[in-house]
C-alpha cells in the first residue's frame, strides 16, 4: 500500500477509486468523506508524458460546517480533514506548518462532539512529532497552549512570530502545510477544530507537486526564521528562503494535466524574502488583468488599516477602488460574497453599502451579497467564534486566488498571509475531463451566490 500512496503519482496501477477506499480503511476515515475524494481524484495520476513540465496534482478543498447542504447536483470538493489526513499519512520525513493558533481539541473551546474530526488529526501529528520532524511556526508571543505543549512534549519544534513586536502590529494569519516537499496545503483553515465542522472554509491540497511544495516550505521557512532570530531590517535572506518564483516568472506546470503558470505571494513585504511576490501586488494584478468578470468571497472586506491600539483607523480604500475601476473602466462584473454572522461589525454593511452605490455609475456593475451560515441547533448556537464563512478567495475570468487574508489595509501591511495564484488553464480539459481548477473555483462561487445562504445587502 506504501507504494502508491508515497511514490510518484505515474507509479500508480490501481483504479483510483480503489485506492481511496483502500486509503479510508487504513486511516479510518468516515465514508461520509470518501465519495467527494472519489470523485476530485479521478484522473489524477494521469499525465502527458510527453511533456517537459513538472507534473503536479492539486485539489480544491472544503470545509462545510455541519447542517449547511447543497443540493446534490451542486459542485463538492473534499474535505479539509480529509486533506489534511492524507498529507499526514503521506509524511514520511517532515511536517511543517504555519498557523495563527491552535485548538484542535473539544477541551480548547466547547466540547461538542463535532470536534471529532479536529481530535483525530491532532492524534496522527502527535503521532508524527514521535517518528518524524514536525516544524509548527504560529503567532506569538509565546503563552501556555495545551495543544502545542502536547506537540513539544511529544517532539515537535514550536516558534512563535511575534509580528507585533517587530512591526508594532499583525499577527502570523497564514494557514500552511508543506510535507517531504512534495506535498502542502493552503487555505483559510485554522488549526481548529471548527475550522473543520463548524465554519466554512477554503484551500487546495498539492499532491506530487515538488517545486511548488518545497516553494511553499520557503515561505513556511521564512517565518520560521524570523521566529527564531534576533534580526535587523532590511532581512539579508539566505538562498535557503528566497524563490525564484514570482509573477514575472512563473513555475510552469501541468496542474491536473493542464498546462499552468503558478506561483505563491507573500505578506507583510518587511518579512518577505527576496523574489517573493507581494500578496496584495498580487491581489491587485489579479484584479486589473480580469477581462468579464471577478468573484470575490472573503469574511471582512473593510476599506480600512484598522488599528488595535486606540488609535483610529486610517481609510484604506485601495481594493476597492480596483474592483472599481476594473468594473468601470473595463467594463467587468464584480461580485462580493462577503459574510454575516454575530460578529460582523456594522461599518461592514456601510462600507459594502457605499461600493453598491456605484453600481451602474460609468457602466460599473457591482453585486454584493452577504453569505449566512445558519445555526440550526441549540449547540450549534453555543459554539463560539463558530457558523461563518471563512474563506478568502479570488476568481476571475483568467486567474485562481486562494489566500489567508481578510481584506483590510492591517492584513497586508502588519500579518503574516500567502496566496496562490493559478493562471494559463484556459478552457483546457485534464486527460480524464477533469475541469481546470480556476473554472472549479468559479462554478463553487456561484453555487454559493445562488444558494438560500445568501442575503442582498
Amino acid at each position: 500500500m506504501s507504494g502508491p500512496l508515497t511514490g510518484p503519482p505515474v507509479t500508480v496501477k490501481m483504479n483510483i477509486s480503489t485506492l481511496v477506499l483502500v486509503f479510508a480503511v487504513v486511516v479510518g476515515i468516515s465514508s461520509t468523506f470518501v465519495s467527494p475524494l472519489i470523485a476530485a481524484l479521478a484522473g489524477a495520476t494521469s499525465k502527458f508524458a510527453e511533456t517537459d513540465l513538472e507534473s503536479c496534482d492539486a485539489f480544491l478543498t472544503e470545509s462545510l460546517p455541519e447542517g449547511l447542504v447543497y443540493p446534490s447536483s451542486a459542485p463538492s470538493f473534499i474535505s479539509t480533514a480529509f486533506a489534511w489526513d492524507m498529507l499526514l499519512y503521506n509524511a514520511q520525513e517532515n511536517v511543517s506548518i504555519a498557523s495563527f493558533y491552535w485548538s484542535m481539541l473539544r477541551e480548547d473551546v466547547y466540547n461538542s462532539s463535532s470536534a471529532y474530526q479536529g481530535e483525530n488529526i491532532f492524534q496522527k501529528l502527535l503521532t508524527k512529532s514521535g517518528n518524524i520532524n514536525v516544524n509548527i511556526v504560529t503567532s506569538g508571543p509565546r503563552g501556555s497552549n495545551n495543544d502545542l505543549d502536547r506537540l513539544i512534549a511529544a517532539g515537535a519544534k514550536v516558534e512563535y512570530l511575534d509580528v507585533a513586536k517587530l512591526l508594532s502590529a499583525g499577527v502570523q494569519h497564514a494557514k500552511l502545510w508543506a510535507v517531504d516537499n512534495s506535498h502542502g496545503y493552503l487555505g483559510s483553515a485554522n488549526m481548529d477544530w471548527r475550522s473543520l465542522t463548524q465554519v466554512k472554509e477554503i484551500g487546495v491540497l498539492l499532491r506530487f507537486c515538488q517545486t511548488l511544495a518545497t516553494d511553499l516550505a520557503k515561505i513556511i521557512g521564512a517565518f520560521d526564521y524570523v521566529a527564531r532570530s534576533d534580526i535587523d531590517f532590511p532581512i539579508n535572506w539566505s538562498p535557503e528562503y528566497t524563490t525564484i518564483y514570482n509573477r514575472s516568472n512563473p513555475m510552469r506546470l501541468m496542474m491536473n494535466g493542464i498546462p499552468a503558470e503558478v506561483y505563491i505571494s507573500m505578506s507583510p513585504p518587511p518579512l518577505s524574502p527576496t523574489g517573493r511576490e507581494d500578496d496584495l501586488e498580487t491581489i491587485l494584478h489579479v484584479i486589473d488583468s480580469a477581462s468579464s468578470f471577478i468573484y470575490v468571497s472573503v469574511m471582512a472586506f473593510q476599506p480600512l488599516i484598522q488599528s488595535y491600539t486606540g488609535k483610529p483607523h486610517k481609510y484604506w480604500p485601495v481594493l476597492a477602488n480596483a474592483l472599481v475601476k476594473a468594473s468601470m473602466e473595463n467594463n467587468v462584473e464584480v461580485r462580493i460574497l462577503i459574510s454575516k454572522w454575530d460578529h460582523t461589525p456594522l461599518r461592514q454593511r456601510q462600507y459594502m453599502e457605499s461600493l453598491r452605490a456605484l453600481n451602474g455609475a460609468n457602466g460599473a456593475r457591482i453585486r454584493i451579497r452577504f453569505f449566512v451560515v445558519p445555526s440550526l441547533t441549540s449547540e450549534q448556537r453555543s459554539i463560539p467564534f463558530a457558523r461563518v464563512n471563512h474563506s478568502k478567495y479570488m476568481v476571475t475570468d483568467k486567474t485562481l486566488y486562494i489566500g489567508t487574508s481578510n481584506w483590510s489595509g492591517d492584513y497586508f501591511k502588519f500579518s503574516g498571509g500567502a496566496g496562490l495564484v493559478i493562471n494559463g488553464e484556459g478552457d483546457a480539459v485534464g486527460p480524464n475531463k477533469e475541469k481546470p481548477l480556476r473554472r472549479q473555483l468559479e462554478e463553487a462561487f456561484l453555487r454559493d451566490w445562488n444558494s438560500m445562504f445568501t442575503d442582498d445587502l
